[in-house]
């Protein structure tokens, strides 16, 4: 043995099994003599004997070096330790390098576009919050079905997942016979009585609203949203037209407000929040926008914040802790850029944020939008590393909830 691993050898730092310096030198030779031996019985060539001791040297070096360099550190600078010792750090270093490759793999590989990307954001699974119903995802096939809420202050529009294997009429009347409203502050959808079959002709879909009885007597807020209700249907199910029926015969009547029409308008509205007598939060449709309000983004978006000046009962969906610096067009994405001193009191809050600015954007053309100085990497199933394909349609339920 030389004098430099001797020199080594007592430069070892103390173990925590309190084996001493000569205990682990001797564990060590024994191991060169019992693969010595096992060399001899195998009748090797002799050059294989130096070999198993150099690798013995080779491994003790290892052994002995990365004591003997972290002794070298601590001579050069304090020492910083955890009050739970040098394992804390090693899994603290472990955690920190899992969090970059993480993150690193929320860059590369963007939801929607990971291995099960033909399903799209509809495979992810399904994000919840305390009071917030999240909107249905992009990619995933959907049927509005309206419910006033108790007081008959709003109508929110709820999503539901559709199911190719059945009639568009069977689905809507498992929905509105098996679906409790009440259960999530709601009231009966004002179209349960209706029924619905869908008509293809010449490349264009009609969805056909056939009521039991007039709508004659209807009052105007009764008459505003089965209109409305039945324009969140078509839209969904995308209908181009809307074939009203009484009874079976063409035509039906809303109220004063007269005739239904058969066309469906394209209205741009800002997307507020609403609060049922149970605590859940929805998104609505406020008002109607016309003139320059209706063709510009920002505006809208300034709307969003100060709330719906024709319906107090609808909340602002942008906090007054948040405001946006700029709205850019870029192609068919939509930047908006938060101020720098934004902040979100909660994921919740953000999400109920960045869903309503989404869906509003999807009135304009947009199909995705871009979301900067959030003071979030991630916010439910949206990764904010990319631009985010608009959501489907908003409040996503089940009838498994």
């Amino acid at each position: 043995m030389s004098e430099k691993t001797k020199s080594l050898l007592s430069k070892l730092p103390e173990v925590k099994d309190h084996q001493s310096k000569e205990m682990i030198y001797q564990q060590v030779q024994n191991k060169m003599k019992e693969r010595g031996s096992h060399v001899k019985k195998k009748k090797r060539a002799p050059w294989i004997i130096p070999s198993f001791a150099t690798a013995a040297v080779v491994s003790l070096s290892l052994f002995l070096l990365p004591g003997l360099f972290n002794e070298t550190e601590d001579q050069s600078q304090p020492a910083i330790e955890s009050s739970s010792g040098q394992g804390d750090s090693n899994a603290n270093e472990s955690a920190t390098t899992a969090t970059l490759d993480e993150d690193k793999k929320i860059v590369d590989d963007p939801i929607g576009e990971a291995e099960d990307s033909d399903k799209g954001f509809a495979a992810k699974e399904m994000v919840t919050f305390d009071h917030y119903t999240p909107a249905m995802q992009h990619g995933a096939e959907s049927i509005v079905l309206s419910f006033p809420d108790q007081e008959g202050q709003a109508l929110i529009p709820l999503s539901f997942p559709f199911d190719s294997e059945q009639t568009l009429s069977d689905q809507l009347k498992e929905i509105l016979s098996t679906f409790d409203a009440s259960e999530y502050g709601l009231s009966e959808s004002p179209i349960s009585d209706a029924s619905f079959t869908i008509e293809n002709t010449n490349d264009s879909k009609t969805l056909v609203v056939d009521f039991p009885t007039p709508g004659d007597g209807l009052s105007s807020n009764e008459s505003i949203m089965i209109r409305d209700s039945i324009a969140w249907l078509a839209d969904s199910v995308d209908a181009q037209n809307i074939a009203w029926k009484t009874n079976g015969e063409e035509g039906y009547t809303l109220g004063n407000y007269g005739p239904a029409e058969q066309s469906i308008e394209d209205e741009t509205a800002p997307f507020f929040l609403f609060e049922a007598s149970t605590g859940d939060r929805y998104l609505v449709k406020g008002s109607p926008l016309y003139g320059d309000n209706a063709n510009d983004l920002q505006s809208v978006l300034s709307l969003m914040k100060n709330g719906d000046s024709e319906n107090n009962a609808y909340a602002p969906s942008i906090p007054e802790s948040v405001s946006i610096d700029s709205v850019e067009k870029r192609d068919d994405v939509a930047a908006i850029t938060f101020t720098e001193d934004s902040t979100f009191d909660s994921q919740e809050e953000a999400m109920e944020t960045l869903e309503a600015i989404m869906l509003t954007a999807s009135q304009f053309g947009y199909s995705k939008v871009s979301f900067f100085n959030t003071g979030f990497d991630r916010i439910g199933p949206y990764s904010l590393y990319e631009a985010i394909p608009t959501p489907q349609s908003p409040n996503a339920l089940s009838l498994d909830q």
